[in-house]
């Protein structure tokens, strides 16, 4: 059986500085099977290419962020 998650607030800010960034970690360190079944329930009206693009963007910030501290 795969794991399953359900993000609510997915489009909010704490998803895309937390979540999304441990979920990606997880990820590449085989942690996780691929891949995951993530439900992400938010306040914006996106579709999945919306949601897709702001969650890369999110991934891109956070390794920036990583690699200057």
């Amino acid at each position: 059986m795969m794991p399953s998650f359900v993000i609510f607030g997915a489009t909010g800010d704490l998803t895309g500085r937390f979540l999304l960034p441990a979920f990606a970690h997880l990820i590449q360190a085989d942690k996780l099977p691929i891949p995951p079944v993530i439900v992400g329930v938010g306040r914006e009206p996106w579709d999945r290419a919306e949601f897709r693009r702001h969650a890369e963007e999110q991934l891109v910030l956070h390794s920036e962020a990583e690699t200057r501290v």
